[in-house]
């Protein structure tokens, strides 16, 4: 249950790797990118209040409106996606086990 000093944050997402990364790490990807986000969101929320209290505290364009008007509008055509020309590098032959050592501290929030 919230309260007027709480949010509740959904978290989706959807990557195709086009198949050319092992589902294994795709899969650890998955478990381990929106933990991480969400304890770093935490942290920095919790810094919030005194960061505004010293940076354009009256700024709220979210609570006052009237504070967008001078807002760049954003154009529908720069939102498209792009494509890149990159070569696709095929990695679905790479092993967990190629990451010894390396994978072990992916559950640790180092900033």
């Amino acid at each position: 249950m919230l309260n007027d000093h709480g949010c509740q944050i959904t978290y989706v997402t959807h990557s195709d790797p086009k198949g050319k990364l092992p589902l294994w790490l795709v899969n650890r990807i998955t478990k381990t990118v929106a933990p991480k986000l969400s304890r770093k969101l935490h942290k920095v929320c919790l810094k919030y209040p005194h960061w505004k209290s010293e940076h354009a505290p009256h700024w709220k364009p979210w609570l006052f409106p009237e504070q967008q008007i001078n807002f760049r509008r954003i154009n529908i055509s720069e939102c498209q996606p792009r494509d890149y020309d990159q070569p696709i590098i095929d990695e679905t032959k790479v092993s967990s086990k190629d990451f010894k050592g390396v994978l072990e501290g992916d559950d640790e929030d180092n900033d």
